[in-house]
């Protein structure tokens, strides 16, 4: 009888042992499958993240291409602009030697002439399209540098924007249909406005943000 018992106890603790063999081999084989779940996971996510910094690089790279484009646009359309207005002084300048070398109908008529090519000159429609352009481009730039300097004219508004668009002088002459002397005062406001030497103030501009 104990011999049996004892054979009975064997074969308990044989099957219990198989079953506890089988219970590992399920543990184990769930903590794989749990194993390769979570890394297969953390691979579609470090997938993931790294197409979503490749589209944001893309996103970048296009809003740098477009605003280079408008950049470039609105250089050329002040350009043209500084083409016109060089074109109009030249023809006012034409209509003062006529208006000294023609009688008196004619003289009325080249000082109508000449207001009519200053009110072009000077007009506001073309300035108002440019302010919205550039604002665009140069967002915030003006709003800060008022912020800054306190608030400015017109006029020298203008003559800002020209500089932080990284024209030269004559450019500037042109496009604004002042003197160089003109030039060389408005410069110097600005620079004592804002407190600046005088080989400062474009590179200051180029550069404030």
């Amino acid at each position: 009888m104990k011999k049996e018992a004892k054979i009975q106890v064997l074969s308990q603790t044989n099957e219990l042992n198989k079953w506890r063999i089988v219970v590992l081999l399920l543990f184990l084989t769930a903590l794989g499958i749990l194993y390769y779940s979570i890394h297969q996971k953390r691979g579609k996510d470090k997938l993931l993240f790294e197409n979503e910094k490749k589209i944001e690089q893309e996103k970048r790279r296009f809003a740098e291409i477009e605003l280079d484009i408008k950049k470039k646009e609105l250089t050329a359309k002040v350009l043209q602009l500084a083409h016109k207005n060089e074109f109009l002084n030249n023809l006012k300048g034409e209509m003062e030697h006529l208006k000294n070398n023609v009688d008196d109908s004619v003289n009325k008529t080249s000082n109508r002439v000449s207001r009519m090519i200053n009110r072009d000159i000077e007009g506001d429609t073309q300035w108002n399209q440019f302010s919205e352009e550039f604002s665009g481009i140069h967002q915030d730039f003006l709003s800060a540098l008022t912020a800054k300097f306190g608030s400015f004219t017109k006029s020298e508004i203008r003559l800002i924007s020209l500089l932080k668009m990284n024209m030269n002088s004559k450019e500037i002459t042109s496009i604004l249909g002042i003197s160089d002397d003109g030039i060389r005062k408005a410069r110097y406001r600005l620079r004592k406005k804002m407190h600046l030497e005088e080989s400062e103030l474009q590179r200051f501009l180029l550069g404030f943000s």
